[in-house]
């Protein structure tokens, strides 16, 4: 895993890959290796041109998995997507995409519901990563009233206060439920954190990309190992 981006919300993806796995004693996990880059550059900086690119950081993050022998990477940061092609075209590791992932839990769980809420990154909201996969699907794309607010909450859960962004992240979720969304999106992956203390009326709306990308990584190494067992 390239993660340190940052790092309570690689423990989180972690956390995640653990607790959703199928197994009954250590041996079932799959084995996991894990580099924490959080001196990565900032990713929203970059893409508004505001700061250096984190790919240099990245790519380097990346050859050290390649070195230590790992097959597959998963990268527990939203916007860091903005450079995934970059990143797959620099190693022959295959990189597991987090929209992907969030897009068919998305699926699954609510169908073709056609506004969906996203609550991410100024970086993220600004790239497109997600309104690219969301609108080429015919969705409609919300994202909150106040992203000022918004990168607030994930600074703050970033710095460890909680207790300080949660009511702000309530809100901007109830105002997109009141905006007509159907589903809503958590693409930054520090916001998933909040997620156990939101209230339940609000939690049937959200799709944790963190617990999204958890899944396609597990099933991603199943299929991997199953075609290996099978020769081909």
């Amino acid at each position: 895993m390239l993660g340190g981006m940052g790092p309570a919300a690689t423990l989180d993806f972690l956390a995640k890959l653990q607790g959703i796995a199928n197994a009954v004693c250590d041996q079932d996990h799959c084995p996991v290796m894990t580099i924490s880059a959080s001196g990565t550059p900032d990713r929203t900086a970059a893409i508004l041109g505001q700061g250096e690119s984190p790919l240099p950081a990245m790519q380097e993050a990346m050859a050290a998995l390649e070195r230590a022998g790992v097959s597959h990477v998963a990268i527990p940061c939203n916007t860091a997507h903005y450079w995934f092609d970059a990143l797959q075209a620099g190693t022959e590791l295959r990189l597991i995409h987090i929209v992907e992932a969030a897009m068919e839990q998305l699926v699954l769980r609510f169908g073709g519901v056609a506004t969906v809420g996203l609550i991410a990154t100024t970086g993220a909201v600004h790239s497109g990563v997600y309104h690219q996969r969301l609108e080429a699907d015919g969705r409609r794309v919300l994202t909150p009233p106040d992203q000022v607010a918004v990168m607030g909450v994930i600074e703050k859960i970033k710095a460890g206060r909680m207790t300080e962004a949660l009511p702000v992240l309530v809100q901007q979720v109830r105002a997109l439920r009141e905006a007509g969304v159907e589903a809503i999106i958590l693409g930054c992956t520090e916001l998933p954190l909040c997620l156990p203390h939101l209230p339940v009326e609000l939690q049937p709306l959200i799709v944790d990309a963190t617990e999204a990308l958890a899944r396609a990584s597990l099933q991603t190494l199943a299929e991997a190992n199953a075609a290996f067992s099978s020769g081909r």
